[in-house]
């Protein structure tokens, strides 16, 4: 009998995007100038809960980042007139993917739908387009790098595998501390991230890529993309990154929800509670109206 293959896995922990990466990646979703997102460059808290500071910071600096305009380009309708739903529906998609970093759930587009829907019952549609993307740039899944995994059959019990998405942003953030880039997010779609050999060609590609950029003089380079290999590099950010998780906040069980990390939920508060509402039973939604009314308005 062949004995076992060696499975490089680790306790998930929750853990934040740092100012340098939460700035960078918002520089590169909306394809703005490092001075333009200094507000974002908002620094970690001590422990998992966000300081009431951290939450008010977090909404100013999204609030200056709409205000710059960059993420109507997502619309493929004319921002300033009276819109559709199919445009705004079109925009959470194109928007909300890039900075998830990843297709959005079917919760997740029914959510931001809704968040849309009231906006527009009282806004104009540019200024409810607005309000998706502070949303959007406030989320947990543009704070956090989340990585839910998938079951496998081939997988012990209780393990999961990287998505192509999960992998391309945990190399990502190793590789140059900021999200995902076009190339990389095509090779995820495409499932080239699943082979081993072809994910050694995908790094290899941006490693280089990173080269001739350094070489122009746009950027310094360390000692992991000057001098190693592409299978060195994979092997190191998988072991750098081995325990980078962070866990689903709600999730639903039959008729009941699951809380899977309370600290976020308080942190979001009532922004989750539509969610919340749509999947409980009538006992855990006042519950989380609770949890909600602890905290104040979103």
């Amino acid at each position: 009998m062949d004995p076992a293959p060696e499975l490089n896995a680790a306790a998930s922990r929750l853990r934040r995007l740092d100012p340098d990466q939460l700035a960078a990646s918002a520089r590169d979703l909306l394809s703005l100038r490092d001075e333009d997102v200094v507000a974002l460059r908002i620094p970690l808290d001590e422990g998992t809960v966000p300081s009431l500071l951290t939450v008010d910071r977090l909404d100013a600096a999204a609030t200056t980042v709409t205000a710059l305009g960059a993420h109507r380009s997502f619309a493929p309708c004319p921002i300033e007139g009276n819109g559709s739903p199919e445009c705004a529906a079109a925009f959470i998609t194109a928007f909300g993917g890039r900075a998830f970093r990843r297709p959005l759930s079917t919760e997740e587009t029914a959510w931001l739908s809704g968040i849309y829907q009231g906006a527009r019952a009282e806004f104009t549609f540019s200024e409810s387009i607005d309000v998706l993307a502070r949303v959007i740039l406030e989320s947990p899944q543009f704070l956090y790098v989340v990585e839910e995994g998938v079951a496998e059959a081939d997988l012990p019990t209780g393990l999961l595998r990287l998505t192509p998405w999960e992998l391309a942003s945990r190399l990502s953030y190793f590789l140059w501390s900021t999200m995902p880039d076009d190339a990389l997010l095509a090779a995820a779609a495409a499932g080239r991230l699943s082979d081993p050999a072809q994910l050694e060609a995908e790094v290899g590609a941006a490693r280089d890529r990173l080269r001739a950029i350094s070489a122009a003089g746009g950027v310094q380079l360390g000692p992991v993309l000057r001098l190693h290999s592409p299978a060195e590099i994979v092997s190191q950010a998988l072991e750098a990154w081995s325990g980078y998780h962070t866990k689903a906040i709600a999730s639903e069980d039959g008729d009941k929800i699951v809380i899977g990390d309370p600290n976020l939920l308080l942190f979001y508060q009532n922004r989750l509670v539509p969610f919340a509402e749509a999947l409980a039973t009538a006992e855990t939604a006042a519950a989380a109206r609770t949890i909600a009314a602890m905290g104040g308005g979103a």
